[in-house]
């Protein structure tokens, strides 16, 4: 990143911080704060690398991937991609909850995801063949002044390579997945 583009993202940093105080921030900002959390809780404190969904045009808003390549030939090893729907509000307001409608998007998406993951080609070739677990959840972030919080989590299904949902999954992985969509 060059020196000029981290001037910029300072300057629009405190533009947005101004436009809260003053109440006037808008919904494409509002929705960006809470986003860029959820995306710094997983880069930072989760190890993954994440990308944002470009204007927010599929039921996932923050992408994030995460495998353990130390030992490339461990037939077992497990790539993990978080599937996130971000609700933002702003102040003392609660963010809007994840419907049904939302949450069975997000299971089309996932088994879409996993069908496109195993057939892309420019994946990393460690990834190629390992089993892959795709979750799905959602984060309500409450934007106050300059530090974002989050407000309530919803760990919502998964799919794995073998095609079969939550219910034919062990416990431990349930409870893995549900401690993860919490975002602590």
């Amino acid at each position: 990143m060059s020196w000029f583009q981290i001037f910029v993202d300072e300057v629009v940093e405190a533009w947005g911080n101004r436009m809260i105080k003053e109440g006037k921030l808008n919904t494409v900002e509002k929705g960006k704060r809470g986003e860029n959390f959820v995306k710094d809780i997983l880069e930072k404190k989760k190890g993954y690398t994440v990308a944002l969904s470009k204007g927010s045009r599929s039921p996932s808003d923050v992408w994030g991937i995460r495998w353990d390549d130390r030992d490339d030939k461990d037939d077992n090893l497990v790539v993990h991609i978080a599937l996130i729907q971000v609700k933002t509000a702003v102040t003392q307001k609660k963010p809007e909850e994840i419907d049904d409608k939302n949450e069975e998007e997000l299971k089309e998406l996932a088994c879409l995801t996993l069908e496109r993951f195993q057939e892309f080609e420019d994946k990393p070739e460690t990834l190629t063949n390992k089993f892959i677990l795709i979750s799905t959840g959602y984060a309500g972030i409450v934007v106050e002044g300059e530090q974002p919080r989050v407000s309530s989590t919803k760990y919502v299904d998964c799919v794995h390579s073998n095609g079969k949902f939550e219910k034919d999954m062990k416990d431990v992985m349930k409870d893995w997945l549900s401690e993860f969509h919490k975002l602590q």
